[in-house]
C-alpha cells in the first residue's frame, strides 16, 4: 500500500485494514448508525436524549443524489433498518414529489447537476421546513461543510 494512503487511514480514519473487514466492527458501525438515526428521527438532533414518540410510519427519510449507485445503497440501508425511504436524483426531483411533507430526514449531497445541495438546504430554510438534514459528499469541501453546519445540517460525511 502507498505510504501516503496508510498515513491517510491512520491519521484520519482511524480504521486499519483488519479493522475494515471485521465483521464485529462493522456491526458497531451499523449499530452506532441506527442510534444516530433514532436520535435525529425522534428529537432532530443527535443529543442523547430518550426516545419517546417514533414518528409516525407515514414519514420518510428521502435521500437526493445524483449518483444512482449511491441513492440504491443509502435507501437500502434505511430500508434494511426499518425505515421508509425513496430516493430522487436531483434536488428539483426531490421538489417537485410530493414527498416534502412526508419527509423526516434528507441525506443529501453536496454537488449536483442543477441546484446543489447547499442550495436545497436554502430553500427548504427560506421556505419554514424543519427536515433534519445529513449531508454527504465524495468531495470533501471544508468551506461546504462549515457553510452546510451552520445553516443548520446535523452531520456533514
Amino acid at each position: 500500500m502507498d505510504r501516503t494512503l496508510a498515513e491517510h487511514k491512520t491519521n484520519h480514519l482511524n480504521v486499519s485494514d483488519t479493522e475494515a473487514t471485521d465483521p464485529a466492527i462493522r456491526r458497531t458501525t451499523r449499530k452506532e448508525l441506527e442510534r444516530r438515526w433514532n436520535l435525529v428521527r425522534a428529537h432532530g438532533s443527535l443529543a442523547p436524549v430518550p426516545i419517546t414518540q417514533p414518528i409516525p410510519e407515514e414519514r420518510i427519510v428521502a435521500i437526493v443524489d445524483d449518483d444512482a449507485s449511491v441513492r440504491q445503497s443509502a435507501r437500502r440501508l434505511m430500508r434494511s433498518l426499518g425505515y421508509r425511504a425513496d430516493a430522487f436524483g436531483s434536488a428539483e426531483e426531490f421538489l417537485t414529489s410530493g414527498r416534502l411533507a412526508d419527509t423526516a430526514c434528507l441525506i443529501l449531497d453536496v454537488r449536483m447537476p442543477g441546484a446543489t445541495g447547499l442550495q436545497l438546504q436554502e430553500q427548504l430554510i427560506a421556505s419554514g421546513s424543519t427536515i433534519s438534514i445529513i449531508f454527504i459528499t465524495a468531495h470533501g469541501d471544508e468551506d461546504a461543510r462549515s457553510r452546510a453546519l451552520e445553516l443548520g445540517a446535523i452531520d456533514f460525511l
